[in-house]
């Protein structure tokens, strides 16, 4: 991944268009007064990882509340438990793409998971980050964003395959897919990511909810749509798409290896976003 995880905390954007957050586990309210260190270098290194390198996926199972996160390459992934404030006290483990993946063969590329939606049935629905995926054109130096899903409260998960491609499938210094915070809204997945074919900004695909889970429940996946033209008609995988804009029709810019919140007392929906 281009951007390490360490400048993922940046500075919250509302915007207008991103519609509604899915928060499938625990609503949290704290009053917060000053920066909070919710992990040293050496709680870092104590869950195997060197240089994080995406955000930290988090659900809560029981009364306790799990994160996942990648190290940098997307070489492994790492498994702790602990609090919003801490997360990182119990190290679980540190495993390998074939370790993290049951059938990592299929998976077209480097992997890394960026965000997890909790199903009801609590099942787990990983959106992944690809890298170096190999395109129609036989360069193995694509983007692609594709999902994976979880029987086992994350201990592995299962590829599905891709969904979002950029249009014209360009190598990644013109292709390089961001992404993925994603919302639910009216039944639909939205998911967020920098479409460097739409100007470089924001771009939007969505899929709706009931068929992306029942997909991942057979081992696949349903088709998304872009965002183009205020239609979602474009096909997710090598569609055109808009660049999205905010509520003063600026393009909306920057990097979206990110999460998205849903804020009850304001009833606003944010995107945490670095320019």
């Amino acid at each position: 991944m281009k951007k390490s995880a360490t400048k993922i905390l940046g500075v919250l954007c509302a915007v207008a268009m991103l519609v509604s957050v899915c928060v499938p586990t625990i609503a949290i309210a704290a009053e917060q007064t000053g920066p909070i260190t919710v992990a040293t270098a050496q709680d870092i290194t104590a869950t195997g990882a060197y240089s994080p390198d995406s955000p930290l996926s988090t659900w809560v199972s029981g009364s306790t509340r799990y994160f996942i996160t990648s190290d940098n390459g997307g070489n492994s992934h790492q498994k702790f438990s602990g609090t919003v404030d801490a997360p990182m006290q119990t190290p679980i483990f540190e495993k390998t793409k074939e370790q993290m993946f049951t059938n990592a063969n299929a998976i077209n590329g480097q992997p890394w998971i960026i965000n997890i939606y909790k199903d009801a049935d609590g099942g787990l629905l990983a959106f992944l980050h690809i890298e170096y995926a190999t395109g129609s054109d036989g360069s193995a130096n694509k983007g692609r964003i594709a999902l994976a899903y979880s029987t086992n409260n994350g201990d592995t998960f299962t590829y599905l395959g891709e969904i979002v491609a950029p249009y014209g499938d360009p190598d990644l210094s013109g292709g390089f897919i961001q992404g993925c915070p994603y919302i639910v809204k009216d039944g639909y997945f939205y998911i967020y990511f920098t479409e460097y074919t739409a100007e470089g900004q924001i771009a939007a695909a969505r899929a709706p909810l009931a068929d992306v889970l029942a997909a991942a429940k057979e081992g696949t996946v349903t088709n998304w749509n872009k965002y183009y033209n205020n239609t979602w008609d474009q096909p997710a995988m090598g569609g055109v798409a808009s660049a999205l804009k905010d509520s003063y029709g600026n393009a909306v810019t920057g990097i979206t290896h990110a999460n998205a919140a849903y804020s009850e007392y304001t009833g606003t929906y944010f995107l945490l976003h670095p320019g």
